[in-house]
């Protein structure tokens, strides 16, 4: 059909964060904390949030209220390392109704829900899910990282969405000169051989590792950013990779402003049709994780 738009399934990494200079020292492997999410993520576990929203009022103006938001795991399901289940939002919404009584319109709060379905390859640490309308990808990853930091206290976990590199270095070829760029980045949570490549390459690694920092926020300024040094080829590798976030500003052919973001620019997504069931949206999660896994080997990126 013309301009059908099919639904994204979008695939995000989870990463050990808080201590994973130990994990570089042998004091503790990924692979026991995989252990211990498998156990410990179930039904029940909750996490809250507010946030200020907008809305219009019936003379036209704008005004804002505070949503109060719960997320809290559902439906949990576990099988051969997979989790799979529901991740919900409940939330209040402004709405208007007519009071019986004074025969007047009055701003009211319904209570909300909306889940979004996904699986959880654990031992992989990759996640595929769906937006929903009210709960976009960074409220998913936002949630999901803070569940698993209060179901396992003794850690801090940090999700990001996993990048199409082909896609991220076309899109920023779209910026002719490039002024300013943002990138929030952690140390790499992956396989030796991956983690000693980064080490031995990335100067943003050596620059966490000499800090003992496990968060890294960098700003770049520039009149003509060099796109290809080597800092920013660290910076796309690890991006990439699921290991940060970054932003891009310049000019385009036109000499206009452009913002590239690599999460909403460049994710490593999938289109899959609509109304599909379990059975289906198992095996196109098993699909988009292995054709990623397959895209990381064959680039070497």
């Amino acid at each position: 059909k013309r301009g059908l738009i099919m639904p994204l399934l979008y695939l995000a990494k989870v990463n050990l964060n808080s201590r994973i200079f130990e994990v570089y020292k042998k004091n503790l492997s990924i692979e026991e904390v995989c252990v211990e999410i498998y156990k410990t993520l179930s039904n029940g576990i909750e996490y809250t949030d507010d946030e200020k929203k907008k809305y219009t009022d019936t003379y036209g103006n704008l005004a804002y209220y505070s949503r109060d938001i719960k997320y809290s795991f559902q439906e949990i399901i576990k099988h051969d390392n997979i989790i799979m289940g529901k991740l919900v939002k409940t939330f209040n919404k402004a709405t208007e109704t007519l009071n019986e009584i004074s025969q007047k319109m009055v701003t009211t709060y319904n209570r909300e829900s909306v889940s979004i379905s996904f699986y959880y390859d654990v031992y992989k640490e990759l996640i595929t899910f769906c937006e929903r309308q009210s709960f976009g990808y960074l409220q998913f990853s936002k949630a999901f990282s803070n569940m698993l930091n209060i179901c396992m206290p003794m850690y801090e976990f940090e999700i990001f969405l996993q990048k199409d590199r082909n896609l991220l270095d076309e899109k920023l070829k779209n910026i002719k000169v490039v002024q300013r760029v943002k990138a929030r980045l952690i140390p790499p949570n992956s396989n030796e051989d991956d983690i000693q490549l980064l080490r031995s390459e990335s100067d943003y690694m050596a620059q966490c590792e000499d800090l003992n920092a496990y968060k890294f926020n960098v700003e770049y300024t520039s009149d003509n950013m060099n796109m290809d040094s080597k800092i920013m080829n660290d910076i796309k590798r690890a991006v990439s990779k699921g290991y940060g976030d970054m932003s891009v500003t310049g000019k385009n052919i036109n000499n206009r402003c452009i913002t590239i973001n690599s999460s909403q620019e460049a994710a490593f997504t999938s289109n899959i049709r609509e109304n599909i069931g379990e059975r289906d949206f198992i095996e196109e999660s098993k699909s988009l994780i292995n054709r990623f896994l397959k895209n990381i080997i064959n680039r070497r990126i």
